[in-house]
């Protein structure tokens, strides 16, 4: 997991991009990160151009920390459901308000509606639901925080 502020969160990421060596990247909010390696999914990119990419940025409708996991609900921010699905690892930007103790707390937070999970190789595998995905979170701290975050 990585920490960001609202102001560094482009910076952040660029940083990743860097030092991940990627070069064919998707993000639902591109002007969010202001890089020449990453291109938007408007118009929707093809089955074989998802599967060239290196990774894929999105949002979070919420998070479970209990179970290490982050849910996309597909709203706007989030992306189609074909973007969790790509080979690639996928960068989920997670606002710190989002983050809940565990599944019923996420659940709660979240609509009607399709919702993906996400977990990296330290979610629980005892649920089911829970897609395991090369995944790096990258928690944003709330506005109006001090911009320090735990561990």
């Amino acid at each position: 997991m990585l920490h960001a502020t609202p102001a560094n969160l482009s910076q952040t990421i660029i940083g990743l991009i860097g030092q991940r060596g990627w070069h064919r990247l998707v993000s639902v909010r591109r002007n969010r990160v202001g890089h020449p390696s990453v291109m938007g999914d408007d118009p929707e990119l093809t089955e074989q151009d998802l599967a060239q990419l290196d990774a894929v940025i999105t949002e979070s409708a919420a998070a479970a920390a209990e179970l290490g996991a982050v849910a996309i609900d597909h709203s706007p921010g989030q992306g189609r459901p074909a973007l969790t699905e790509i080979a690639g690892i996928h960068v989920c930007v997670v606002e710190e308000a989002d983050v809940v103790d565990d599944l019923a707390a996420a659940r709660q937070r979240l609509g009607p509606g399709e919702v993906t999970w996400l977990g990296g190789p330290s979610a629980r595998s005892d649920v089911v639901e829970i897609l395991a995905r090369p995944l790096i979170a990258v928690l944003v701290a709330s506005p109006g925080s001090d911009g320090t975050l735990s561990a």
